[in-house]
């Protein structure tokens, strides 16, 4: 029942504000331009999945790098199981450090 549209939201796109806002969680947000967290921004430009419900798309919240930190203060955090984990804790790694990149692990080689 949790339909969705697959969005992105860029620079050259309108989009209504409450919806960023919503997602980002602060301020009003008028366009893509004023999302200034790196991971935010990446999440957004890449494509999510928008629910068409009102009751989904609000618990929907796109975390910034100093919101996942501040979530997982202090907390031990263990993951266990096979490649899908391995891509969620290097999707982990990106928003904790704000660092991203495109590369892909392929046959248990390190990526950069």
């Amino acid at each position: 029942d949790a339909v969705c549209d697959w969005t992105s939201f860029t620079g050259n796109q309108t989009h209504d504000g409450t919806i960023l806002s919503s997602l980002i969680g602060y301020r009003r947000v008028r366009s893509f331009e004023d999302v200034t967290d790196v991971i935010q921004r990446r999440a957004l430009r890449d494509t999510i999945c928008l629910p068409r419900k009102a009751k989904f798309r609000s618990k929907l919240h796109l975390f910034s790098t100093k919101e996942a930190k501040e979530c997982l203060a202090n907390i031990t955090l263990t993951l266990s199981g096979d490649s899908y984990t391995k891509q969620l804790f290097l999707g982990l790694l990106e928003i904790l450090t704000g660092k991203t990149t495109n590369q892909e692990i392929h046959d248990a080689r390190e990526r950069n």
